[in-house]
């Protein structure tokens, strides 16, 4: 399930081909880089935006704003919530002040707090924080009927390999929230191999998109649409987990449940 990375690269080649001209500005220096995203997750955030064409984006975890411009630049149309436990660390610059006049900031707030209260409806989430149970549930529930999830800092170095970070456990809740709420899912993951130099797209400028980010589409199954090839797709794709889970040790399955 985690493996499956020539999707991932596919869906990326593809995409980039199409919407390479839109990026090559992907990347937005506010003036602090430490604990802010790779470049390579910033081209992989604005290329997802651009092919995707969200209209309401909810981001868990602020920081400076990098990866907020880097969404809200993809696209004039969408509109960005973004939450964050911290102080307002966002970085106002007047030359991007197209994109910050449609992003609303949230900071001294929990994810928990503000998808409990609000009454917005996202169709796109990025997620740069630790997710509770509670959380994974209250995104289904402010969810349009199809969304795009991703997480980022799914691997991170440890000693002298790769194990999974932040964005695995996310992305483990996300699945199991899904499953119980009858919704359907496709996965794209991050290969370790690109940690932290990124895919190379585009060899003629070194670009390169996606680092560490896990990206999921998930859909509610239409009951009405039960011959629907991509929902069934999706079904497949879903015995697989459960397969994958019927393997795994009960230690790891007590972690994760």
């Amino acid at each position: 399930m985690w493996s499956d990375h020539k999707k991932t690269e596919n869906y990326i080649k593809e995409a980039y081909k199409k919407n390479y001209k839109l990026i090559n500005e992907s990347y937005f220096d506010v003036g602090i880089t430490s604990d802010s995203i790779h470049q390579a997750d910033g081209n992989f955030l604005q290329l997802c935006v651009i092919n995707e064409q969200p209209k309401n984006i909810l981001e868990i975890g602020t920081w400076v704003g990098n990866s907020t411009y880097c969404m809200a630049s993809a696209s004039p149309h969408v509109k960005i919530h973004t939450v964050d436990l911290g102080k307002d660390n966002f970085r106002l610059k007047k030359k991007y002040k197209q994109c910050y006049e449609r992003i609303f900031r949230n900071p001294n707030t929990h994810s928990t707090e503000f998808l409990r209260t609000t009454n917005e409806k996202f169709d796109f989430f990025f997620n740069d924080a630790n997710l509770s149970d509670e959380d994974t549930n209250l995104i289904f529930d402010k969810s349009s009927s199809s969304f795009v999830f991703i997480s980022h800092d799914f691997y991170r170095f440890e000693g002298n390999k790769y194990v999974f970070c932040k964005g695995h456990d996310a992305a483990e809740r996300m699945i199991k929230t899904a499953l119980s709420k009858k919704y359907s899912f496709s996965i794209y993951p991050p290969n370790s191999k690109w940690y932290l130099p990124g895919l190379i797209v585009d060899k003629s400028n070194n670009k390169s998109i996606n680092s560490g980010c896990v990206m999921i589409k998930f859909k509610k199954f239409d009951q009405n649409l039960p011959s629907n090839p991509a929902l069934l797709r999706s079904l497949i794709e879903v015995k697989r987990f459960l397969r994958f889970l019927k393997y795994l040790p009960k230690k790891i399955l007590n972690r994760i449940s």
